[in-house]
């Protein structure tokens, strides 16, 4: 692995390590305190967010980083050009992020960062917002980084 699978690569792992972080805020929010047991010690009584959102940023997160690593793994038997590599890898990396940021605006914002104006599930807000526009824009971007993946494939099958 080398150049921009590698580059990906790192990306998909940062992004699991937030994942794996995110899974402390899991367990603390279902819990309502910081706590790590068997330590007898609280550092904090509450803990903000629901913890299906918590969830949600720890499994997003895993998902997101896998997805990067499979991309990373198997772009090379495409054979895409440099050009290629290059638009799949900032592609990809860029959807990583973009539903990294989803997940945390989720956390804060009432209307769940689904849309940018109210809708069923809340108000609007700025984490709202920017949740919704990097997810929107991230999951076309993600689609463009697949299909020009696809298009650079060689078939070896005739």
């Amino acid at each position: 692995m080398q150049g921009q699978d590698l580059f990906l690569a790192k990306n998909g792992l940062v992004i699991m390590i937030i994942g794996l972080l995110g899974g402390f805020g899991w367990a603390f929010a279902l819990l309502g305190e910081v706590a790590i047991s068997p330590i007898p010690v609280v550092l904090a009584d509450s803990f903000p967010g629901a913890p299906a959102n918590w969830r949600a940023v720890h499994t997003g997160c895993l998902m997101n980083g896998i997805m990067a690593l499979a991309i990373a793994a198997i772009m090379g038997r495409f054979e895409p050009s440099e050009r290629d590599q290059k638009r799949v890898a900032l592609s990809v990396t860029f959807a990583i992020w973009a539903n990294t940021v989803f997940y945390f605006a989720n956390l804060v914002a009432p209307n769940r960062s689904l849309s940018i104006g109210e809708n069923a599930l809340g108000e609007a807000s700025l984490a709202g917002a920017v949740g919704y526009v990097t997810a929107m824009i991230g999951a076309v971007v993600l689609i463009y980084a697949l299909i020009v993946l696809l298009r650079s494939g060689k078939d070896h099958t005739s």
